[in-house]
């Protein structure tokens, strides 16, 4: 293990505790549930950002880009008045398209 690797873990759960008391001061209460089904949306962002689900690859740019467009998907569900169900049922569709988009093009290089 270089030296790199804990600085990085270090890195991600500073950032991960910043995150998660801005978000918890946003809502301000906290209850078990609060933040269920996020771990999907953040796999379908780095998804659709072209990271690899296997590791090395990827952008911050990218799952950022991947984040607006799910976003934007997000809001035309609600937008037009489909029940919430169906945003998950979207953000897994994206996920299965990306994804086999991915391997489709890793197929393709070699």
């Amino acid at each position: 293990m270089s030296w790199t690797e804990p600085k990085t873990f270090i890195l991600s759960g500073l950032a991960a505790g910043v995150a998660t008391i801005l978000f918890l001061s946003w809502l301000r209460m906290v209850r078990p549930g609060t933040a269920t089904g996020y771990e999907l949306d953040s796999i379908a962002a780095c998804v659709v950002g072209r990271v690899s689900l296997q590791g090395g690859r990827g952008s911050i740019l990218g799952a950022a880009a991947g984040c607006l467009l799910l976003q934007a998907l997000r809001t035309q569900i609600t937008m037009s008045g489909f029940p919430e169900e169906y945003r998950t049922l979207v953000t897994g569709i994206v996920i299965l398209i990306f994804a086999a988009a991915a391997l489709a093009r890793r197929k393709e290089r070699g």
